[in-house]
């Protein structure tokens, strides 16, 4: 089963927001993330529109999503957004950690994959 597109965007727009500052590169890597999950980039720009005029509630986006690859792509996704402006602020932190474990993942799930994206970051900027 696909991951939603409104469900993957309420949790990445949730993160994008989670430090109180809206930049570029966060809305970028939500859209880049959508596109690798061929997602339709006119849904994604709706529904991104709809989360800033009115939040989902993400314990219920979180209780929708039952697939275990979806729930790892929409923890990757947020993890992604995060550090898109290579930045791991504590507010961030402070969102992903309940996120990761209502997404049936532990606190070293979440280091590893914040490892795994930052190296690959790297890479591409080489």
């Amino acid at each position: 089963m696909a991951l939603k597109v409104k469900d993957f965007i309420a949790l990445t727009m949730a993160t994008l927001k989670a430090d109180g500052k809206r930049k570029y590169s966060e809305y970028k890597a939500i859209k880049d993330y959508a596109q690798k999950l061929n997602m339709d980039s006119r849904e994604v720009q709706q529904c991104i529109g709809n989360e800033l005029s009115e939040p989902s509630d993400i314990s219920d986006v979180i209780s929708s999503i039952h697939d275990e690859a979806d729930r790892l792509s929409a923890l990757e996704a947020c993890i992604a957004v995060a550090i898109a402006d290579n930045l791991f602020a504590q507010k961030e932190i402070d969102l992903l950690l309940p996120i990761c474990k209502a997404l049936g993942f532990d606190e070293d799930t979440l280091m590893n994959l914040t490892d795994h994206i930052f190296a690959k970051e790297e890479k591409s900027e080489d």
